[in-house]
Parts: structure tokens; sequence; C-alpha cells
């Protein structure tokens, strides 16, 4: 028998997801633990509970951080890096994203292994891995101290959009 349960908070909010895969969940079942952002202010929710570190099943903590309190990912709780935890709090950057616009990832930088997607192609104002109608037509993994591909897919579409 494999059991999963879920525990939520008094929002509504996963907060942790156990899994036994061998019996009933038990004092001793591993679990993902889901913690949030519950600044409030007035019962106003401040940064809309977004979610501020995940803690993996073997206790391993990563941090979610949303840029430098006041700027434009803070206010838009766009997600700037998952880092690795030092004491309690963000350390080592494990990886990092740019966007162009509101929420479209152009950049996906992992720095551990030194490999990023990059769909913005290095030109000012051009985004080599998008069409003009933004759809992705070159999906381009690489290594960032040579340069050299890892990853790369290029795509075309008919009238329909389709691939």
């Amino acid at each position: 028998m494999n059991e999963v349960s879920n525990k939520s908070n008094d929002l509504g909010i996963l907060v942790k997801q156990y899994q036994e895969h061998d019996g009933s969940k038990d004092a001793g079942t591993l679990y993902v633990g889901y913690n949030y952002d519950e600044t409030a202010v007035d019962g106003e929710f401040t940064k809309g509970l977004r979610q501020k570190s995940l803690r993996y099943p073997n206790g391993r903590l990563v941090h979610y951080t949303y840029g430098t309190s006041g700027s434009a990912a803070d206010a838009l709780n766009r997600l700037d890096a998952i880092q690795d935890d030092d004491g309690g709090s963000p350390g080592d950057v494990l990886a990092a994203y740019t966007y162009l616009g509101l929420g479209t990832v152009v950049i996906e930088d992992y720095q551990e292994p030194q490999i990023r997607l990059d769909l913005f192609g290095g030109t000012s104002g051009t985004y080599a891995g998008f069409d003009r109608f933004d759809r992705v037509v070159d999906h381009r993994w690489l290594n960032y101290n040579t340069s050299t591909d890892i990853d790369r897919f290029k795509y075309g579409y008919d009238r329909a959009s389709n691939r």
C-alpha cells in the first residue's frame, strides 16, 4: 500500500505532504514541507502568500527569494532565485531567473552545474529565442563558461501555430 496524506494550514494552503511507500502514514513518515510568507497588515497579506521555502524529505531546505525589498520582482511576487539554506537564511544561489515583462522567463541560470537556458541571445532589445509572435523558436541550454550548447532545440510553426 502507498499512502499519500496532505496537511493544510488555516488558510487551506498545503504545508506538508506525506508519502509512505510501505503501509499507512505514521510518526516516521517522511514529508515535503512548504513555507509561505504570511506577512499581513490589518489582516491583508502584503506578500501574496508567496512560497518562502521548501523542505525536502531528507531535511534539505531551499529558499525562494523575490529580489530586494521594493524591487519589481518583490512587488510582483516574481521568483528571483532559489537558494540553498545557510543556517535558516538564504545562502548560495542554486537557480536564478531573468524575465521579459511580467512573467516570461528568458534566462534560467543554474550556477552549480554552470548551465543556463538562454532565450535572450545577448543583443539588447531582441530575443533570439522567440519569433515575432513570442513563440519559442530557439530553446538553448549552454555552458556559460565555454558558451557551447549542451542542448538545443529549434522550432518552426505553421500558420495555426502548430510546431
